[in-house]
């Protein structure tokens, strides 16, 4: 990761935390698979946010964890300010910290650290999937402090996992909570009985949920949705009342943005004349275009790339596709079956031939197709390659795609809402493939069709019809209505 992407997160970040947890209690209520209920009670000070990105002062420029704090908040802190750890934790940290900065730091699941990583200290684990906060327990208050943050699933590093089943947030200056931030779904919350000195938390549960879903809507003003298995039916077309939905949330001030992995080409093409009055998010957010702008980049470098090239080659009926700033390449139109033809189309319309020794353009990323499972046959050859600055993501059952670290739809939603002055508490999106999680990390609602992976349908707010059945624009009027 540059130090210059490092510093535009931490600033980001720095903004979030003082939001959501600067000075506050964050009070989890647990459940084993008995049922039985437990609490988990933290603070967040000013300080604790330089432990969570990871950085490391130069030599003769160190400050106070305070100071460095009041620095990014001003964003006054500087790239001579600060160096990346060399053995890459800073990278990681940071890839995962804006997801640990919401106002429930994205947690549905704790446990007890297991010891398993030998330079890890820390004694309980808060998070999820995609990664979590660490905390220690301080004596003097009674209450478990953040001292690192994990990019990685926690379940493999937690003893006996609980599942949360509700958050609460107070100031730290405040003796009771009142503020909800979590509840979990698919519960018989009729069965569920609080810890004792909680127990009175437990009837404004439900009271505070229906006034936040009452209030929310309000102020959408992004609505965002991948393409294929999401916005698009199984014949890959808009539906039916999308010049209507998109009429209605022009009327109320509302931007619908398309983010694929696709092309800016191949995602045009799917909205024909709409094209021109909504925003795109392509390639998997390392591109984003407004008003026909193209307002963010991101670059693959050759050197980061050249093993991986040596891979594509090895593998029969595997087509490779560089994607670049000016188009798409292959490097032999000869192997491309009529079902690749097809396949190929929908994304990238036009394609050139040419060496990926010597690609005449910028690359993005290189798109791997293959028709038998990508994720079981090709996959596990590939991730071998996903390091701290690459990543190896597949997009879709015959799609694998190898980009830069760092870069993902999320991102790319966030470039987007910097350009117009939207925050996450103002935009709502909908995904329904691995590659489309992040998304959620920049939206205060997030919503996966019937038919998408478990995974997301794990991690997103909430589950609707199927993509056959015009479930994005039918939630999208039902919310700005």
């Amino acid at each position: 990761m540059k130090k210059e992407d490092a510093l535009r997160i931490i600033f980001a970040c720095a903004e979030e935390y003082k939001e959501n947890l600067a000075n506050r209690n964050l009070l989890f209520i647990c459940a084993n698979s008995a049922m039985k209920t437990t609490a988990i009670e933290t603070v967040f000070g000013v300080g604790n946010f330089l432990h969570m990105t990871g950085v490391k002062f130069r030599k003769g420029r160190e400050i106070s964890a305070n100071g460095f704090y009041r620095r990014c908040v001003d964003k006054r802190l500087t790239l001579n300010d600060f160096d990346m750890a060399k053995d890459g934790t800073t990278d990681l940290k940071l890839e995962v910290l804006p997801i640990c900065v919401k106002a429930n730091i994205s947690a549905n699941m704790a446990g007890n650290y297991n010891g398993l990583r030998p330079y890890l200290y820390t004694e309980k684990l808060v998070g999820g999937v995609r990664g979590g906060i660490g905390f220690v327990y301080d004596e003097k208050r009674g209450l478990y402090a953040p001292n690192t943050i994990l990019n990685e699933d926690i379940r493999k590093i937690t003893d006996e996992k609980i599942r949360i089943i509700a958050t609460y947030r107070k100031s730290t200056k405040e003796s009771e909570y009142s503020e909800y931030v979590y509840m979990a779904k698919k519960l018989d919350w009729s069965k569920m009985r609080y810890p004792e000195a909680y127990h009175n938390l437990q009837p404004q549960l439900y009271e505070d949920k229906e006034k936040q879903d009452r209030n929310w809507s309000n102020g959408i003003r992004l609505a965002v949705s991948d393409l294929d298995g999401c916005l698009l039916d199984g014949e890959g077309k808009l539906p039916n009342d999308f010049s209507d939905v998109l009429k209605a949330m022009e009327k109320r001030g509302v931007l619908f943005a398309a983010a694929s992995g696709r092309s800016i080409i191949g995602s045009r093409m799917a909205f024909g004349t709409f094209s021109d009055s909504i925003a795109f998010i392509t390639d998997n957010g390392a591109r984003v275009f407004k008003d026909g702008r193209n307002i963010y980049n991101r670059i693959l470098p050759y050197e980061e790339y050249s093993d991986v090239i040596k891979e594509m080659r090895r593998h029969e009926g595997l087509l490779a596709v560089a994607c670049g700033t000016e188009g798409a390449w292959v490097e032999d139109k000869s192997v491309i079956t009529l079902e690749m033809e097809r396949e190929l189309s929908k994304y990238y319309p036009e394609y050139h031939e040419c060496s990926f020794d010597s690609i005449p353009d910028q690359i993005i990323k290189f798109a791997l197709l293959y028709f038998d499972d990508i994720e079981k046959n090709i996959y596990p050859f590939f991730q071998k390659y996903d390091n701290d600055r690459i990543c190896v993501q597949v997009t879709a059952f015959v799609w694998l795609d190898i980009y830069e670290k760092g870069i993902s739809k999320g991102l790319g939603i966030e470039a987007l809402q910097r350009e117009l002055g939207i925050s996450p508490k103002e935009t709502i999106v909908f995904g329904d493939y691995l590659n489309d999680i992040p998304m959620a990390d920049f939206a205060v609602r997030s919503y996966a069709p019937e038919n998408a992976h478990e995974k997301v349908k794990e991690c997103f707010t909430e589950t609707i019809r199927s993509n056959t059945e015009s479930s994005v624009t039918n939630k999208i009027i039902e919310l700005i209505n």
